[in-house]
């Protein structure tokens, strides 16, 4: 099963506002199916090698966020009444 544009423009987003390229204004981000993704044996955590991979270039501020998180609680303030 194939992840919806949407979701993967979203994660995208949210892995490149908690990266380096923070402040760059645009960042490129990788993403494959975890089947793809292999511990480097010896190297220290969180390094992988990972193959079969697509390339999305994300807006990386954090604006997008903003309106997520107000709009999620206006959601929830509307669900509550």
């Amino acid at each position: 099963m194939q992840p919806e544009e949407e979701d993967i423009l979203y994660c995208a987003k949210l892995a490149a506002f908690h990266s380096q390229a923070r402040d760059s204004g645009k960042a490129t981000v990788d993403y494959t199916v975890i089947k793809n993704v292999k511990k480097i044996p010896g190297n220290l955590p969180g390094m992988v090698n990972y193959t079969g991979y697509k390339s999305v270039v994300v807006n990386s501020d954090g604006n997008w966020l903003l309106l997520q998180v107000f709009s999620a609680s206006r959601r929830s303030n509307f669900a509550e009444c």
